[in-house]
């Protein structure tokens, strides 16, 4: 008997060090400071304090700035053996994996000292090979679309978040919110290069070029002061009325309607400048021009206002 329980001993004491019997100062050990959504330091933070305290902070500000959005205490439930985050009648689940990256109410968080500012660091367009005539990926602000090059021009194959993890790592990683698994999985070469983790294809960033001319964009940030849009009136891509379209309403709100499928989200304008948040969480910056009867994006491509019968 004493040697069962000698043994029953050994085995609760590996599992407390392993964290799994609810442990929260080992737990803490792990996890104690800032976390970044995605691994975007300019995104939303999360704060595990030694106290056994957590803090949410919203995005930052353009003062770098946060406001904490949520906070409450950290927990162990031992029926579903996951950590949880409790704030008032509201329990979150949390998990650390195996790989050091915490997940929390769905989303992955990456450790501070190996977060960045996905915009600061990867916005622009990165080609295949570093030829413009080639597929390309567009990063903006920690989201991602990709386009194949088809004939004199591009298609718009699918879009998510970017999550990066620095360090030794090194990883950039593009996620469809939608799918089970990464759409594309990147080392990071160097300041302009990433390469597919299998090594098969490598992409340059050419920032600044428009996508089919090779030419800077000379009208995204450079719109009309103070302009507005025109609300209850589609604005199709290149001006023709059978292609993607934008469709803004008095409500602030808007669709994008693309092949089966229609984005919904808001918007905003401060000045020139037109703000769209999806749902999905992605945003998307447009100039408005000429009056409000056109829009261009950071990439080039206009949306102009369907014409009056």
């Amino acid at each position: 008997m004493k040697k069962i329980m000698m043994a029953l001993l050994t085995i609760c004491v590996v599992v407390s060090i392993a964290g799994c019997s609810g442990n929260l100062k080992g737990f803490l050990a792990d996890t104690e400071g800032d976390w970044y959504a995605y691994g975007n330091s300019s995104g939303e933070m999360l704060r595990i304090s030694e106290d056994g305290t957590w803090e949410l902070y919203g995005t930052s500000d353009s003062d770098g700035d946060r406001s904490v959005s949520d906070s409450g205490d950290i927990s162990y439930d031992s029926e579903y053996k996951t950590w949880t985050f409790e704030s008032g009648n509201y329990i979150y689940p949390c998990e650390i994996t195996k790989a050091g990256l915490l997940i929390y109410k769905g989303d992955t968080y990456v450790a501070a000292h190996e977060s960045r500012d996905l915009g600061e660091r990867f916005d622009g367009e990165w080609y295949l090979d570093g030829d413009s005539d080639q597929d390309y990926y567009l990063f903006e602000a920690g989201a991602w679309r990709y386009y194949e090059s088809v004939g004199m021009g591009y298609s718009s194959v699918d879009s998510g978040r970017l999550i990066y993890r620095g360090g030794d790592t090194r990883e950039l990683t593009a996620i469809d919110p939608y799918a089970d698994d990464p759409f594309a999985v990147f080392s990071v070469v160097s300041e302009d290069e990433i390469e597919t983790k299998d090594g098969s294809q490598t992409y340059l960033r050419l920032a600044g070029l428009d996508s089919e001319t090779g030419e800077g964009f000379e009208d995204f940030g450079g719109g009309d002061a103070n302009a507005d849009i025109t609300t209850g009136s589609f604005y199709y891509l290149d001006g023709g009325n059978h292609s993607e379209s934008l469709y803004f309403f008095s409500d602030n709100t808007v669709d994008f309607d693309i092949p089966n499928e229609t984005w919904e989200g808001t918007y905003s304008i401060d000045g020139s400048t037109l703000t769209i948040l999806w749902d999905s969480g992605l945003e998307s910056i447009l100039e408005i021009l000429d009056d409000g009867s056109a829009l261009v994006d950071a990439q080039g491509e206009y949306f102009r206002l369907e014409a009056s019968e």
